[in-house]
């Protein structure tokens, strides 16, 4: 019998709590299905990223290629004006490098561009020759490497690291190039065209530079050249 001055003694706290076994089912992780879920959405959004990056990043070469023959037109320009001639491009007439190596296409540009120029100039009413600086100098990053096989030769290349082609076109012809003007030569069945037909193209200049652009050495994929009949 309990006494009405007596107390029911006090439930103790922290004592063992009942579970709830649907609580306890949730905190069981994700499911198969949620994982997958989230698995295809982070498919989805990278391959969203890559071709976005990709588009950009062509834009961005296309852009840097653009910007390479308008300087190079700047540089050839240039040498015009103080021979008279656009440079030789080692296939109508032969061109040596100071290695002694034959040259033709875009090689034989580059070695014009980076070679003192003489000219003969008449001082007084007597010819004497006069020697000017190298037009340009380009860094490492700007022309292929070295090959053992080609002494001294470089190639300038676009913003996709592909050498452009080069034609002195004075004479009013142009003669097509395929792989065999590079060095080394890349096969023909591997080389895209010459890409100057059709009514966009000009002769004008006294000479064409160009790029295969996007397409670069491929013939699997299609896209405009770069030129400098084409170059706005």
């Amino acid at each position: 019998m309990i006494l009405p001055t007596e107390r029911l003694p006090e439930p103790k706290r922290g004592g063992p709590k009942v579970s709830d076994p649907c609580r306890r089912g949730r905190r069981g992780g994700f499911t198969l299905v949620e994982i997958l879920i989230v698995i295809g959405l982070l498919v989805f959004l990278a391959s969203i990223v890559l071709v976005s990056g990709g588009s950009l990043l062509t834009s961005t070469r296309v852009k840097g290629t653009r910007a390479t023959i308008e300087a190079l037109r700047l540089k050839i320009d240039e040498y015009q004006s103080l021979t008279g001639y656009a440079p030789p491009d080692g296939i109508d007439t032969p061109v040596k490098n100071s290695s002694g190596t034959a040259v033709r296409g875009n090689a034989a540009l580059h070695h014009a561009l980076t070679s003192p120029i003489t000219v003969r100039v008449m001082t007084g009413g007597i010819p004497r020759q006069k020697t000017y600086e190298p037009r340009k100098s380009f860094k490492d990053s700007e022309v292929t490497a070295e090959d053992p096989d080609y002494p001294g030769v470089r190639e300038i290349v676009d913003a996709f690291g592909v050498p452009f082609h080069y034609d002195n076109t004075e004479d009013g012809r142009m003669r097509p190039q395929d792989g065999g003007v590079h060095y080394p030569p890349v096969d023909e069945e591997e080389h895209p065209l010459d890409p100057r037909t059709g009514e966009d193209y000009r002769l004008g200049l006294g000479y064409d530079l160009w790029s295969h652009g996007e397409k670069e050495h491929s013939t699997e994929e299609s896209s405009p050249p770069i030129g400098t009949w084409n170059v706005q």
